[in-house]
């Protein structure tokens, strides 16, 4: 009888245990589902965030090299603009004058009670001559330039007074309009004191020389 009752209990206790394991495990199916698909969601969220990170970062360094494009550009053209000599009458007609300063100016004889000045520009825009072999351009400015058909100017050289020679190039001038003329190939080829010697015809047709100093350094 008691062999019969242990049997029997142990059966109870292995069913009552299937039983509980049964209801358990879609519980634990469930959880580790739900967990399963919560790491995924958040692998997948975590990923999505990398690649819209990455695309705004892909935008910004886009934006940044148009900018810096652009600015490269702006600089380039500019820095030709000003640094270009003129090939034509109309850019030497087109010279700014007024945002440049003078390499130097030298006053002619009154006409009729008016003075004229004559201003010399470094047709690139730059703000001296350096003691160079490498010739450049001037741009002469009749000043007021409605008086330029008092006076033409027919020569323009420079020298070294000190040394007692001039330049090693043969210098062009060569008048653009009534107020304006292109002086061209100028090389001061040593740095010291150089004068720039112009020769200019007014209306009684006498010519007149006018001076003036300029210290070229390298």
């Amino acid at each position: 009888m008691f062999f019969f009752r242990t049997i029997y209990l142990l059966a109870l206790a292995t069913t009552v245990g299937a039983l509980l394991s049964l209801v358990s495990t879609p519980k634990l199916q469930a959880k580790t589902h739900k967990h399963g698909g919560e790491h995924d969601h958040s692998h997948a969220h975590s990923q999505a965030d990398k690649k819209e990170v990455k695309t705004k970062t892909v935008k910004k360094m886009g934006k940044a090299d148009k900018h810096a494009d652009h600015s490269g550009h702006a600089h380039s053209s500019h820095a030709g603009h000003n640094h270009k000599k003129p090939s034509s009458i109309k850019e030497v007609l087109a010279f700014d004058y007024q945002n440049h300063k003078a390499i130097w100016e030298i006053q002619l004889p009154a006409v009729k009670g008016q003075v004229v000045t004559v201003s010399a520009f470094e047709a690139t825009g730059e703000d001296r001559i350096k003691a160079s072999a490498k010739p450049t351009d001037l741009i002469l400015v009749l000043r007021p330039e409605k008086s330029g058909s008092l006076w033409k100017l027919k020569r323009l050289d420079a020298t070294m007074p000190g040394h007692g020679h001039g330049m090693n190039t043969l210098p062009v001038l060569k008048r653009v309009s009534s107020s304006r003329y292109h002086a061209k190939n100028f090389a001061l080829h040593m740095p010291g004191d150089w004068s720039f010697v112009l020769t200019a015809l007014g209306k009684t047709k006498k010519k007149h020389k006018v001076s003036a100093r300029y210290a070229a350094k390298p």
